[in-house]
């Protein structure tokens, strides 16, 4: 437990630094998802700025675009309780490979074909795996908490 709430208080300073860069780049004058992504790249490789999952995802969504590739925009989010405090995890990825039919809010109609790619969180795995790595990431347990799945849109600014 230790170990986790060091990762959370982590976390929380590097969330400052993403509130920062957020704010210097939607003051820009962003024309296009396009645009917005290159300027969000560029301040990355000039700044050697850290970077949250709604920038990762904008940046993976543009290449995916670029490429044809099919994909589903995931929000997830939920309450967690670290002793004391309480958290809302919240967290955004992409699914490739999703069945067409499948309810967004329901992970099990999602397909045996189903790959979770999250460059924020480093991984690029099967559905089953990616549940089990964000139990572990976000200190949670799917059997308990009540964790919701929501597709969603682009997170820069329009």
């Amino acid at each position: 437990m230790k170990k986790n709430y060091r990762r959370f208080l982590k976390r929380q300073q590097y969330q400052k630094q993403v509130n920062f860069l957020r704010k210097e780049l939607w003051s820009k004058k962003c024309t296009s998802f396009e645009d917005y992504a290159t300027k969000l790249s560029n301040m990355v490789s000039e700044k050697g700025t850290f970077i949250n999952c709604n920038e990762t995802l904008d940046l993976l969504s543009l290449m995916l675009q670029k490429k044809g590739i099919d994909f589903k925009r995931i929000y997830m989010y939920t309450t967690v309780s670290l002793g004391e405090k309480t958290a809302k995890a919240e967290h955004v990825f992409c699914v490739l490979g999703m069945d067409k039919k499948a309810k967004v809010s329901d992970t099990s109609t999602w397909g045996a074909s189903a790959v979770i790619f999250d460059p924020w969180a480093k991984m690029a795995v099967s559905l089953k795996e990616g549940l089990k790595r964000y139990e572990e990431l976000f200190f949670l347990d799917f059997s308990k908490h009540n964790v919701v799945f929501k597709e969603c849109q682009r997170c820069y600014p329009h």
